[in-house]
């Protein structure tokens, strides 16, 4: 059996508090870049091999939502972008985008997600096609 690799990041955006939104995205091991003079900040996976965007918090032993934990210190009017890529070698390739602003938590309107899996109905219009998977 192979294992799944993946690579994430964010864009920049604003968050209400920055001390605050650091301990959190390191309580997840999350990196962030902060080192931009406009104030944004951007995030990262940062635990080893990483396996994309936490889903699990091991301290408190429950699955998480990353999106709404990010989300709830957006700034007002910022939009958070995260993408991941992976594979599971070249059996799969798996890809996302999800966007969202600080509304995220309360209103799934405030969020958009596009998927490497889109292409299949798109294709589909065009005639017969397979998925690209083992």
């Amino acid at each position: 059996m192979a294992n799944y690799y993946a690579t994430a990041r964010s864009n920049y955006f604003l968050v209400k508090d920055k001390e605050a939104f650091a301990v959190a995205m390191t309580d997840l091991g999350v990196g962030v870049w902060d080192d931009r003079e406009d104030g944004r900040v951007g995030v990262y996976p940062d635990y080893g091999d990483s396996n994309g965007w936490p889903s699990y918090d091991p301290e408190e032993d429950k699955d998480i939502e990353f999106t709404h934990i990010v989300a709830a210190h957006l700034a007002d009017d910022e939009v958070c972008v995260l993408q991941e890529v992976g594979a599971e070698k070249l059996h799969y390739l798996n890809g996302y985008a999800i966007a969202f602003t600080n509304e995220l938590a309360t209103d799934a309107a405030a969020g958009v997600a596009v998927s490497l899996e889109d292409i299949y109905a798109k294709a589909a219009e065009l005639g017969n096609c397979t998925p690209a998977q083992y």
